[in-house]
């Protein structure tokens, strides 16, 4: 869960036990940063022990007191929604009529700031970012490598690399059936780009996103590829490949042809909201709006996985 200020929600020192004190620090992408939303219950549970929830306590009567960890038990005071417009998390049966906000105490700024709830006054402190649902990418052979942004470091043309897997932010990815592109989780501007995809070998990148086919990605879970998945009929198939072979770390990540070797195989854990039962075929072109942009098809929301907040 991130704010403007680049604060996310923690639990410090990755204590977990019933009546732990939650806070907000710096964001680090570590352990005791993750939590997941889920849209089925409306909980927010700490991902490394979801038996676990946000908990807001006797909020009618104590707003302003620190928010804490509890076991989850279904009661109002665990169940949160989010508003996408305003970026703010409420409590729905908050007062009769969900006016009471996921707030940061006293507007500050700091590390350690106190966790609370309060009237929804649409103030910086009440606003913050749910990512969408994300993972790492591993590779088939060894899952324990994954797919990495060196430093985390953003900026156009950063190249990817194979690393040990590590669970920090610069290896997570939203792989979105929404528009099949992968997204880099702490920055969804950017996409993984195949760049020059007719010299075999060329790195892949990052890259703003855009809608040309570079960025146009498919799995397919049958051969566990992923593949540019908007080529023309008289193209020839590129699969994303762990240059070198054997994958190993600090091995460069790059499109070849596909050829069902174990360097082209790649295990995604998830991908978009998992409802689609049709992913885009090699050689097949995506639908066309009137202008030439990729027109995307509207995802249900009945059954969304959950989305990691980070």
């Amino acid at each position: 869960m991130e704010m403007a200020k680049k604060l996310c929600l923690d639990l410090p020192g990755g204590k977990v036990a019933n009546g732990q004190k939650v806070e907000f620090w710096s964001c680090t992408g570590l352990d005791n940063q993750q939590w997941t939303f889920s849209r089925n219950s409306y909980n927010i549970r700490y991902a490394k022990n979801p038996d676990m929830c946000l908990d807001a306590g006797d909020y009618d009567k104590n707003q302003g007191k620190q928010l804490i960890l509890w076991e989850c038990n279904g009661q109002p005071q665990q169940k949160w929604a989010y508003d996408e417009e305003a970026y703010t998390i409420y409590l729905p049966d908050s007062m009769q009529d969900a006016s009471l906000c996921l707030d940061v105490a006293g507007q500050s700024s700091k590390d350690g700031a106190s966790v609370d709830v309060w009237k929804c006054n649409g103030l910086w402190n009440q606003k913050f970012w749910v990512p969408p649902g994300y993972a790492p990418i591993t590779t088939w052979q060894d899952n324990t490598l994954c797919i990495d942004l060196p430093g985390g470091k953003v900026y156009n043309g950063a190249p990817l690399q194979i690393w040990p897997c590590n669970n920090l932010a610069s290896q997570m990815w939203w792989f979105g059936v929404d528009d099949w592109r992968i997204r880099y989780s702490y920055n969804t501007d950017y996409c993984i780009d195949a760049g020059n995809y007719d010299s075999p070998g060329t790195g892949l990148f990052l890259w703003e996103c855009n809608d040309k086919k570079e960025q146009l990605w498919g799995y397919d879970a049958n051969h566990s590829t992923i593949y540019l998945s908007n080529m023309s009929s008289d193209e020839s198939d590129r699969c994303m490949d762990a240059l070198g072979g054997s994958p190993q770390a600090g091995d460069t990540i790059g499109s070849w042809g596909c050829n069902g070797y174990d360097q082209q195989k790649w295990l995604v854990q998830w991908y978009g909201d998992g409802l689609r039962n049709k992913l885009p075929q090699r050689h097949e072109r995506l639908p066309l709006s009137k202008d030439g942009d990729v027109a995307l098809e509207e995802a249900s929301s009945a059954g969304t996985p959950e989305s990691v907040l980070v």
